[in-house]
């Protein structure tokens, strides 16, 4: 399992970086940690959108998104 942090950084940024990685995995299982809601569900839409199955993990200080393919 892959982990991004694209935590702290500012939009689009978080959604371009994971959307790279998914297109070079293809399958397989990527953990992202994000600090903003905004980054979380921009996320969330795009992955769903590219056929990716995604658990949201609420941590103290930011989000875990698990995405599976």
């Amino acid at each position: 399992m892959k982990t991004l942090d694209v935590r702290g950084l500012a939009c689009p940024e978080p959604v371009l970086t994971v959307r790279r990685e998914l297109e070079e995995m293809v399958t397989g299982t990527l953990q992202v940690m994000v600090n903003s809601g905004a980054a979380k569900d921009n996320i969330t839409f795009m992955a769903k959108n590219l056929g990716w199955e995604i658990d949201v993990t609420d941590q103290e200080d930011y989000i875990t998104l698990t995405l599976k393919k």
